[in-house]
């Protein structure tokens, strides 16, 4: 009855690591990524495909192929999102068969492959099918991830290293933390700054509008009393506008310019 435990179908392709995969950075700019060898145990043509209970999160490349007897393949496995959080219940399935036809019976194409493994996939038996699942892990200690990098820690690890040479090797990320959020604090001011003088220059473009108009009144209004006629009007009405919006323009520039320097 114990040898019965174990089922040919298990047997037929070999997987490194066995039972789960651990996700890691090579550096800051990168994605979290893993790695997933695919060997063929059996004597005979393997189709093999990967699964993820997350595929928005997790981008497998392959995610499917043929492996002739004994041959193997590497699976990139990277995430489509920067943030390793929340992955407890995520899993990959790695589903194999062994092909009964001959292997010239594949088509050759991408599209023509996918096709085809899928159509055979749906029409096997279940009992022969291999299945494995296998658990996601964030190993901080293998590399700088991005649950590691989001928290205080602020130390890049590399594999290998000893945690307690971080502070001779001077690998911290302390100053650059510290130089990104000073930059980001300096943009907000001057945006702060940008958008309190654009509201000045709207308030002080409705004063001179309606000085203006105030100014044209009391022009109009002084030469009807003087008993001048339209003809003479006119000009000086002119003359005057002329004079008093630029005086008006003179002082509220100066007025913008204190403003300005005020603030800085």
């Amino acid at each position: 009855m114990e040898a019965s435990s174990t089922s040919p179908k298990d047997t037929i392709i070999e997987l490194n690591p066995e039972s789960q995969v651990t996700f890691v950075k090579k550096d800051i700019a990168s994605l979290p990524e893993t790695t997933l060898e695919v060997k063929n145990n059996s004597d005979k043509t393997v189709l093999f495909k990967i699964k993820t209970t997350d595929p928005a999160k997790y981008l497998v490349k392959p995610n499917h192929g043929v492996l002739s007897s004994a041959k193997g393949t590497k699976i990139l496995i990277t995430t489509q999102k920067p943030t390793m959080q929340k992955i407890k219940n995520d899993r990959f399935l790695v589903v194999a068969i062994e092909f009964e036809g001959d292997k010239s019976e594949i088509p050759s194409t991408p599209n023509q492959v996918e096709r085809f493994m899928k159509t055979y996939f749906d029409n096997a038996p279940k009992e022969k099918l291999f299945m494995k699942k296998l658990k996601i892990v964030n190993d901080e200690t293998l590399g700088l991830t991005y649950a590691s990098f989001k928290g205080n820690r602020t130390s890049i690890i590399k594999p290998g290293e000893d945690p307690s040479d971080l502070r001779s090797s001077g690998v911290v990320l302390n100053k650059e933390k510290s130089s990104h959020v000073e930059l980001e604090e300096k943009y907000n001011d001057i945006v702060s700054k940008v958008n309190q003088l654009t509201t000045k220059k709207v308030e002080l473009a409705n004063i001179i509008k309606t000085k203006t108009k105030n100014l044209q009144l009391i022009e109009k209004a002084r030469y009807a009393q003087t008993g001048r006629d339209s003809s003479m009007a006119k000009p000086a009405d002119s003359e005057g506008n002329f004079s008093l919006i630029h005086i008006a323009g003179v002082f509220i520039l100066f007025f913008v310019i204190g403003i300005y320097y005020s603030s800085g």
